[in-house]
Formats: C-alpha cells, structure tokens, sequence
C-alpha cells in the first residue's frame, strides 16, 4: 500500500511509426487514516414539557478525522417505534463539539415519550461512512403516578384506643427515578399545621397521633387539608390533595371531659348558623348528640368563645366584649342547647357559660390561627 497523499497517473503509448501519446489523471488522494466518530449523552433524561426544568439534552459530538467531511447529522430514535428524529446537522469541516435536542419532531412538536438513543453519522468525501450510537436515554415528560391514602377515618385522636392514629400512605411510580415527596396538612384556616418529606420514593406509611411540632391537637369536628407533591429526576411534579375529617372527640381534663369544636359556624354578629354550612352544622351537631349519649352519667356546660376585633384597642376593646360579645356567647350557646335538646338531650343536664373574647384558643392578635371572620359590618359603638 502506498502512503497517504496525492498522486497523478499517466498513461502513455508509442505505435510503431514512433508516434508517442500519453495522457494524465492528476489529484488521486489516498487517505487510509481512521475515520472514528463518538457522541456522548450528557445526562441519562431529559424533560421537555415547558415546565423550565431539564428541558434539552445536550450531546458531546467526537470527531476523529476532521477533514474531508461532506456532511455531518445526528438524529434520535425511539426505541419502541424506531421514528427517526432530527437533532443537528453539519456540513463541511464546521463540525459542531457538541449538540442540543429540545426532545422534539420533524414538525415541532415534542417527541414520543419513552427509552431513546441518538446515532451520529460522518460522511467523508473519500466515501467513508462513519457512525456511532450513544447509550439510551429517557425522554420523559409525564408526572409521577401517584395514590394518596388515608385510614382510618374519621380520625379521632382522643386516646380511647379507637382511631387514635391515622396512616397516611403516598405510593408513587414514574419512568424516571423518584428525586422527593413533602406532605403538607393545612388547619382549617389554610395554615400549615405539620409537614413531613423524604428523598427517594415514599416507601412507609406516615402514622400521625393529631399533633402540631409544638405539641397542638387538631380541632375537633373540622376538615384538615392533606395536600402533597412528588417530583421525579427531571423535575416532574405531580400534586394533589384529600380531606383528613378528625372527629368529634373527648379529652379527658382531670374529673372532667372536655369536647372542644371551632366548626359550629355563625353568621357573624348573629345567632343564625353561617349561610350555606347549615349541612355541615347539622352533621357536626348530631355527631356531638351521639358521643353525649354515651356520656350519660354527665353534665354539661355548654361554652361559647368569641374573637375580639378590637384586641388592638384596651378601652374599645372593654366596649366590645361588654355591649356585644358577652350577649353574642350567652346567645349562641342557649342556640346550640336548643339544638341538643331536638337531637335527644335532655335538657336538665345542660347549661350554658358564655366567655366572650376573655378565654381565646390562641391569641386575639394571631390573626393567622384565630377563627375566620367572615362577611359583616364592623361594630360601631355610640
């Protein structure tokens, strides 16, 4: 074999009268150099849905012999339909080191999801072909599945050995591997009561006695809000949320039981229940009947507590809970006794206590965590 370079080849030819011709092919090039070619994923996925996260893949293209080269293309292919897919082209020596797919199509729109590889071809003006495939990637665009479930319910966190704990389970698959997951409960208010989180995938039910970080119970009688989110490698996120309904339930206070309920809804500055939750005012009011017929041997003091305004204000403040919260509490609890009574309690055990503002739950000033004030007029004093 000859070495690489260029040659010429001559033909030539004398007949007998000694009449000489030749003739002449010049620029033969022979060129046995290797023609090796390399692309490279740079990542194992990629996520091209528009959500801003891992949207492209880039490729890292290696070209052995760069001279000579007629043209240069990389498409993609789907493992299970084999549809070719135009990633980057190059002509001429300006070979690109490296190449960015945005995951989509011939006509724009973003390829099939599913197992992929990317195949780089080099095609050489000597007539050589070289091509190279890279290893399989993941093109995935799709949230993880995912099931939420809660049990059991209602829940009852009372410490009477039923329905104390409840298991919240977050099961969750998806294409890509699982990156983390976050449970969040909200109260009531849409405040965030606890959180729990992992990496990976959930793997163990969450067993939960009722409790805030800072040691405080749910409110009886009321709906929690179980929202989560689970995101994948590629920055897929699936989210959602159930209803955890805790109970009506009994503390024990020393000699005395107490069953404390934020979810018997007023209208504001009224005795009439809150417009449109009288269903859910019925079924609280019926729950409380049942759990205090079990309690026959007890009396009961029926309390109301109101939230002050003008918590902001001392001498107003006075005002407020004299002329208008006192009567309010003396009100509504002779309301829900009268209730009581039409749902099979006697009456001879009841009484009722009002408080006013003078006892709250958390302070007047915490206006994340006190009760909603919903529509009405603010109060006005003569």
């Amino acid at each position: 074999m000859v070495a690489n370079g260029t040659y010429r080849y001559r033909v030539s030819a004398t007949d007998r009268a000694g009449n000489a011709k030749s003739a002449e092919l010049a620029g033969i090039i022979v060129d046995t150099r290797s023609t090796s070619v390399r692309i490279i994923s740079k990542a194992s996925g990629f996520s091209p849905n528009g959500d801003g996260v891992k949207e492209t893949l880039t490729f890292d293209i290696f070209v052995g012999l760069t001279e000579g080269i007629k043209s240069c293309n990389v498409a993609a292919f789907n493992t299970s339909t084999r549809t070719s897919l135009p990633v980057g082209r190059g002509t001429g020596g300006n070979i690109p080191r490296e190449i960015t797919w945005k995951g989509t199509d011939g006509t724009g729109k973003t390829a099939a999801e599913g197992s992929c590889y990317a195949v780089l071809t080099v095609e050489y003006e000597k007539g050589n072909l070289a091509q190279e495939r890279s290893a399989e990637f993941l093109l995935d665009i799709s949230p993880p599945e995912t099931s939420l479930t809660i049990a059991p319910l209602p829940f009852s966190p009372d410490d009477d050995g039923e329905n104390d704990l409840v298991n919240i389970t977050l099961t969750a698959t998806d294409k890509s591997p699982l990156e983390d997951w976050e449970i969040r409960i909200l109260d009531p208010m849409e405040n965030l009561f606890t959180e729990f989180s992992g990496t990976g995938a959930p793997v163990k039910p969450i067993i939960w006695n009722g409790k805030s970080p800072s040691g405080e119970l749910v409110q009886a009688a009321s709906d929690y809000n179980v929202q989560f989110r689970v995101r994948d490698t590629l920055g897929n996120t699936a989210r959602g949320s159930k209803v955890l309904p805790v109970d009506v339930y009994v503390i024990r206070d020393g000699d005395l039981l107490r069953i404390r309920i934020s979810s018997i809804s007023f209208a504001p500055f009224s005795t009439e229940f809150q417009p449109g939750k009288e269903e859910e005012n019925r079924a609280t009011l019926r729950r409380l009947a049942e759990i205090l017929k079990k309690y026959g041997q007890y009396r009961i003091t029926i309390e109301d507590h109101a939230v002050r305004i003008y918590w902001f204000n001392e001498e107003r403040g006075r005002i407020e809970e004299r002329e208008v919260l006192l009567p309010l509490s003396s009100n509504r609890a002779e309301v829900v006794k009268k209730a009581l009574i039409e749902l099979g309690i006697a009456e001879s055990r009841m009484s009722t206590a009002r408080f006013g503002g003078t006892r709250p739950v958390v302070p007047h000033s915490d206006l994340d965590n006190r009760p909603a004030l919903r529509a009405g007029a603010p109060f006005h004093y003569g």
